[in-house]
């Protein structure tokens, strides 16, 4: 049981294209694994550019493929001819099953994200039913690790035990403290992680996201930027133990400057 009774204001994904728009803000890299499949989008926008060697990101090749639907969709309301509509539904066709490889493989990361967890950097978190009419429980990451995503209908198929149906997905990187404290002690079988047993336990995000930012606007020009580990042991210094690598990882990724992203490879595993 959570020790938050009511979940009707937690950052829930309304839904499928919500949670492919949210990976899709989030990654940036892999596109050229998907070369073949979306060159039949290279004539649009920014896509264009990928004969030149520029690797879009993956909310581009989104938005460009919505608008190549977009606009065969207008070619075949306006063609006159029995031509001219044939080739455009050709195009269609050709976008549709880009836009479908893309979409696939963002859920594909989606599932990765969950794989991982809260604690290691994962930024989603699924509840779900053991039973159509069961109570809503928290997915752990396990379960994703072994199951089937069914993102059509919501279900999560795992080997050997129940299907978890009605599946709910909460964006962590819009919940307050007490959500994220409330779903580490669902993850935990009603008992917080060793960094968060308690309320006081864990570093309010306003705090973190304060003295972040004014890290940010005080760090040297002229010095390397700071890694992930160089912002973990120094979030440490500040906090203590009470601040957790997922904490400093989750914040770093909002609020670091794109430099520091390019140049903040950690130093050893965290």
């Amino acid at each position: 049981m959570t020790i938050l009774d009511d979940r009707s204001e937690w950052p829930w994904i309304s839904g499928r294209n919500e949670l492919v728009r949210l990976v899709a803000s989030d990654h940036h890299q892999g596109i050229s694994s998907l070369r073949e499949v979306v060159a039949p989008l290279a004539g649009i926008d920014v896509l264009a550019d990928m004969q030149n060697g520029r690797e879009p990101s993956w909310a581009e090749i989104l938005d460009a493929s919505h608008k190549a639907l977009e606009s065969t969709g207008r070619e075949i309301a306006d063609a006159r001819t029995v031509d001219e509509v044939e080739g455009a539904r050709l195009r269609q066709e050709l976008y549709e099953r880009a836009r479908s490889e893309v979409v696939d493989t963002l859920l594909a990361l989606a599932r990765n994200i969950l794989k991982r967890g809260p604690d290691d950097g994962g930024w989603l978190i699924g509840y779900g039913r053991r039973s159509v009419a069961g109570d809503l429980a928290v997915i752990p990451p396990a379960a994703w690790e072994a199951g089937a995503p069914d993102w059509h209908n919501w279900r999560l198929s795992v080997p050997e035990a129940p299907t978890w149906h009605g599946v709910r997905l909460v964006y962590l990187r819009e919940a307050d403290e007490a959500v994220r404290q409330a779903v580490n002690v669902d993850l935990n079988g009603g008992h917080g992680t060793a960094s968060d047993r308690t309320a006081r336990s864990v570093v309010p995000r306003r705090d973190l996201d304060r003295w972040y930012e004014n890290r940010v606007k005080t760090w040297p020009a002229d010095r390397r930027p700071p890694s992930r580990t160089d912002d973990i042991e120094a979030a440490r210094a500040e906090f203590g133990e009470r601040v957790t690598v997922a904490q400093v990882r989750e914040t770093r990724g909002r609020l670091a400057p794109d430099a520091w992203k390019k140049g903040g490879a950690p130093k050893r595993n965290q």
